[in-house]
């Protein structure tokens, strides 16, 4: 993603990761959160379903790329196009590493997700920061947060 232009990615997922393998920004500030499926079978619409609940709300996508070695069912490609989820499936992800462009929406689009929320007091919410021990520097969202989620939309 480095390569393609991103800026600050982390890689952050694994258990409880919360729909959030990677977290990165566009060269122009967009927020792009990547849910990652290696599949050698059908991507089905509920792993689209599961992202679409979290990318946005959760995560505070501004993109949001479910990216699968799998072939997505059609169902799963209604629910993306739906929930605006860019579905990058092994074509798509073999053109991306051979040609560096990333297969997002037009850089010129406008930010599609809320204001920042107001900054919360110190101690409530848990700071992402990378750890030196091999932890994620990407935590999953405290219940304060997914609540603020829930509430702030």
């Amino acid at each position: 993603m480095r390569v393609s232009g991103f800026r600050e990615v982390s890689v952050c997922g694994g258990a409880n990761d919360m729909g959030a393998d990677v977290i990165a920004y566009t060269p122009d500030g967009r927020r792009v959160v990547v849910q990652c499926k290696r599949y050698k079978g059908k991507l089905g619409s509920p792993d689209v379903q599961r992202f679409a609940g979290t990318a946005r709300d959760v995560h505070r996508a501004d993109v949001a790329l479910l990216v699968t070695t799998g072939t997505p069912t059609r169902p799963a490609r209604e629910v993306a196009r739906h929930c605006r989820i860019t579905l990058v499936d092994r074509p798509m992800l073999t053109e991306w590493a051979a040609t560096q462009v990333a297969p997002i929406p037009s850089l010129g689009a406008p930010a599609t997700t809320r204001p920042p929320a107001p900054p919360a007091s110190p101690g409530l919410l848990r700071q992402p920061s990378p750890t030196p021990s091999g932890g994620s520097p990407c935590p999953p969202p405290t219940y304060n947060e997914m609540l603020e989620a829930d509430t702030s939309g």
